[in-house]
């Protein structure tokens, strides 16, 4: 006895690839299956399983050797199919026998079909790494002293003010950054000139906190900058801490937004079309069971 197995991914809806299975065949593509007879069907009252019962005849594709040889193989062979599908847990599952020269050789292949319910697995496991790594982060920038000093050194500054009057009458023209959030205000600020009064706000996701980072763009004298640095340091590094966290966890939410969107988009393709051919399918099943019936 030998033993063959192979596993796919087909990039359709369940519903597609099961209602394409019922009718692929024949075709003018694949010639070698000559006909497809339904010889039963039926479906549960009780799990509302379908169950198929069918005759496929192929061209015989053994080795023409053995014909000259003398072993008498016939030009096309019998197999019969018996297949179940469950609509409650999405799951096809089909069985063929060959009838042809049982006296030489059984070959009983089984095909299952089913949802790859693991991916939404993958988008856990996707979002779980993303939160461990802020954790990491958060981490680092707690036990890295003169951390803070090194970023302001480079222009990133983290204050609760809203840095507006710091620098304003150096007459510098360039543009400030500031993100202002908290859980009634949704509007988060473009960058525009200092001395300017307008300003372009867009949506964006609701915070529960009420602090974040402002960054200054700009050529700030020693005086600004000692300023910026006599903040209380705890008081800045809380306020990183809640910038951080904030950005993380709409990163997050992203992340799993874009992968779920993604998923549905990939096996819920074509849903609507295959469930509404399997309807059609079983209603006709149901249909004849009950003139069978009458």
């Amino acid at each position: 006895m030998k033993l063959f197995e192979q596993s796919q991914t087909l990039n359709y809806s369940w519903d597609v690839v099961t209602t394409a299975n019922w009718i692929k065949y024949p075709n003018e593509v694949s010639t070698h299956v000559l006909s497809v007879d339904i010889l039963d069907r039926s479906v549960d009252a009780v799990t509302g399983v379908l169950r198929t019962e069918r005759l496929i005849c192929c061209k015989q594709s053994a080795p023409s050797i053995l014909r000259t040889i003398g072993i008498p193989i016939p030009e096309v062979a019998w197999f019969r199919e018996v297949s179940y599908l469950d609509p409650k847990t999405r799951e096809y599952t089909a069985t063929s026998v060959n009838l042809t020269m049982r006296n030489i050789m059984v070959v009983k292949e089984t095909c299952v079909y089913k949802e790859m319910r693991e991916r939404m697995e993958e988008v856990k496991v996707m979002a779980k790494k993303v939160e461990d790594k802020f954790d990491e982060l958060k981490k680092e920038v707690v036990e890295r002293p003169g951390l803070l000093a090194s970023l302001s050194s480079r222009g990133f500054f983290f204050g609760s003010g809203s840095g507006s009057g710091n620098g304003s009458g150096n007459g510098s023209d360039a543009p400030s950054i500031q993100v202002v959030a908290s859980s009634n205000d949704e509007t988060l600020s473009q960058p525009q000139p200092t001395h300017s009064t307008q300003s372009t706000s867009m949506m964006k996701p609701s915070a529960s906190t009420t602090s974040f980072a402002s960054f200054f763009s700009r050529s700030s004298s020693s005086s600004d900058l000692t300023a910026e640095h006599e903040l209380e340091p705890q008081s800045n590094l809380t306020e990183f801490i809640q910038t951080a966290e904030f950005h993380a966890q709409v990163g997050i939410s992203s992340v799993k937004r874009m992968m779920e969107d993604a998923a549905a988009s990939r096996f819920q393709a074509n849903a609507a079309k295959g469930l509404k051919g399997l309807e059609s399918v079983i209603l006709r099943v149901l249909e004849e069971a009950k003139q069978l019936d009458g």
